[in-house]
């Protein structure tokens, strides 16, 4: 479906239906840059357009947020979170015999995440765990990287930088590649692998409610985003319905 308030194409795959386009283009050796979107990546989105020409230039944004979820399919109401889709995809068996890198976050929350892959996906997976706790996407050297992933012949890179900053980095790398790879941010995802933070019940995502679950358990770090941010998505949801009523009208007459 095409946010018309953004010209932003969000596509409402499910989890599983999301993992089969995985394998697929994996196994036709096609890298893909996919973004998982929520609430607060389209509200940057609609405040900055070169973020904005980061999401349109994607292989795949997918609804990572269940208010998302909502606006793009009321029927559907599908939803791709980071945590669930490693997971997901590490339990497909061809996705996981592929060359992984985990790229981002701090040197204990790297070492966190390969116990917990290891722990529950083997120690013979095949994967790398590199730390990355300060990195500029725009002061970085991206060919020399590129180098060493074609040298380890990475095939899947799930990156923990957090947004905004992960998807310009996916973003300058994927170009940087060429397309060779399949790149996925997905950010707090690292956390809950580590176990530094916990994700909500799926009841409360469920109901639309994981950002508040996330603003109680840290309000310090999220109260800016969880207040202006989500007053920027109220706005898109409004002027998307708005811009969908005119549609309909122009058609309709």
């Amino acid at each position: 479906m095409k946010l018309k308030s953004l010209n932003l194409d969000i596509y409402d795959f499910g989890i599983e239906q999301f993992i089969n386009e995985l394998e697929s283009f994996s196994r036709e050796n096609v890298g893909l840059l996919i973004h998982l979107c929520n609430a607060y990546t389209l509200s940057i989105a609609l405040v900055d357009s070169e973020f904005c020409n980061i999401l349109r230039r994607s292989s795949y944004n997918v609804p990572d947020g269940r208010p998302l979820s909502f606006l793009i399919n009321r029927r559907t109401n599908v939803q791709v979170r980071g945590f669930e889709l490693v997971n997901k995809a590490l339990s497909n068996r061809y996705l996981a015999s592929q060359k992984n890198l985990f790229y981002g976050s701090t040197k204990e929350t790297i070492a966190g995440v390969e116990d917990y892959i290891k722990l529950h996906f083997g120690k013979t997976l095949n994967a790398t765990f590199l730390s990355a706790p300060v990195i500029d996407p725009n002061d970085f050297d991206y060919s020399c990287f590129a180098q060493y992933l074609r040298n380890e012949k990475i095939e899947i890179i799930w990156l923990g930088l957090g947004t905004p900053k992960q998807d310009i980095f996916a973003d300058y790398l994927y170009r940087e590649m060429q397309g060779e790879i399949t790149i996925i941010p997905i950010g707090a995802a690292f956390d809950f692998m580590n176990g530094t933070r916990k994700s909500a019940p799926a009841f409360i995502s469920y109901l639309g409610f994981e950002w508040m679950f996330r603003l109680l358990s840290d309000p310090l770090r999220l109260w800016k985003r969880y207040t202006i941010n989500n007053l920027l998505f109220i706005y898109l949801i409004i002027n998307e319905f708005r811009l969908r009523i005119f549609e309909n009208k122009l058609t309709s007459d």
